[in-house]
């Protein structure tokens, strides 16, 4: 059985937050919008490797062009959380917790990235394997977004999750495709940088 002391501290923790959800706005968009541009960008180097367009010598490059938005993302959403701090605070409970899932969805998407990367090297099966990105980080987003929704009390939210995971299934769709990666780079814009620029403008006007 739970202890009842855990319980009622669980219970007065999901008030806190739904108190926060009514009265603050979420001030962590703009790690939403950059992860949006930045891997949307590398979503488009990755197209141009497939396709040609772009030359890559080395398989090894398709490595370094995702370790790489990584890194101008880590920074850019580190430089954007301080600048959302300086300005609105911490943001109380709320933006502390969705800051955690964020953070948590982040590492896990790193990992799974890791993981194919190491498989396509490993089976030398790049591409192959990283037909398996978009879809798994899509629907990362997705459960992101539901649990954002369901903390803060912005219901538009859903509508961000559905579609994060109906661009899952359609990247599915496109498997082994060099489109999948524009279907991805697309998904991206529309289920990270939208919300996020809205979130900020939101948390703008509050």
């Amino acid at each position: 059985m739970s202890d009842p002391l855990t319980l009622k501290n669980d219970i007065d923790y999901m008030k806190a937050l739904a108190q926060d959800g009514g009265r603050r706005p979420i001030i962590n968009g703009g790690s939403l919008f950059w992860a949006g541009i930045t891997f949307g960008a590398a979503s488009l180097i990755h197209y141009g490797f497939w396709t040609h367009m772009i030359p890559m010598p080395n398989p090894w490059f398709s490595a370094v062009n995702w370790l790489g938005a990584g890194l101008i993302y880590a920074v850019l959403a580190v430089l954007s959380i301080r600048g959302s701090i300086k300005k609105y605070g911490h943001g109380g409970s709320m933006n502390v917790a969705i800051g955690n899932i964020w953070s948590g969805i982040g590492f896990a998407i790193f990992v799974i990235a890791m993981c194919l990367i190491v498989a396509g090297t490993h089976m030398e099966q790049m591409e192959a394997t990283m037909s398996m990105l978009a879809p798994a980080i899509l629907v990362l987003y997705g459960l992101g977004w539901w649990i954002v929704s369901a903390i803060s009390g912005q219901g538009w939210l859903k509508f961000v999750c559905f579609g994060a995971f109906l661009g899952a299934a359609g990247t599915s769709f496109m498997a082994g495709e060099p489109e999948q990666f524009l279907a991805y780079t697309a998904c991206l814009i529309l289920f990270a940088t939208v919300p996020g620029l809205i979130i900020m403008l939101q948390a703008k006007k509050a």
